[in-house]
Order: C-alpha cells, then sequence, then structure tokens
C-alpha cells in the first residue's frame, strides 16, 4: 500500500471517503441524505396562531404529516 504504509481502508478514511468495511460501509443502510430535511423542502403544516399582516409577531405552525 502506498501513503506511508497505511491500508486501502485507512486511505480511504483519510480522503473522505469514509470506511470501506463495516456497519457503515453497508449497503441496506439508507443514505444519510435520505434522512436529511434540505432547505428548500416543502413540508405539510398548518396554522396554529392567526396571521394578522398588520401587525409584527411570531406566527406559529405545526408539522401535520410525518417528515
Amino acid at each position: 500500500s502506498q501513503g506511508g504504509g497505511r491500508s486501502v481502508e485507512e486511505e480511504a478514511d483519510v480522503a473522505g471517503g469514509g470506511p470501506t468495511q463495516g456497519p457503515a460501509a453497508d449497503a441496506s443502510a439508507p443514505a444519510i441524505g435520505a434522512l436529511r430535511l434540505r432547505a428548500g423542502s416543502i413540508i405539510e403544516a398548518g396554522l396554529v396562531t392567526g396571521v394578522q399582516s398588520d401587525l409584527p409577531g411570531p406566527v406559529l405552525g405545526q408539522i401535520t404529516a410525518d417528515v
């Protein structure tokens, strides 16, 4: 192996590729990106408080479906 005697797995970890064996490399595990709520995502929600556009203040909402 190259890189100062490191194994292929260690080289992958150092390069940012993550582990190549073990639970983290298990293909049956969902991808981290699939569990992440990203900016711009649309989620179902309803307003708990009313909105009066003439007055400043907080607006309270509640998610109505599983995310």
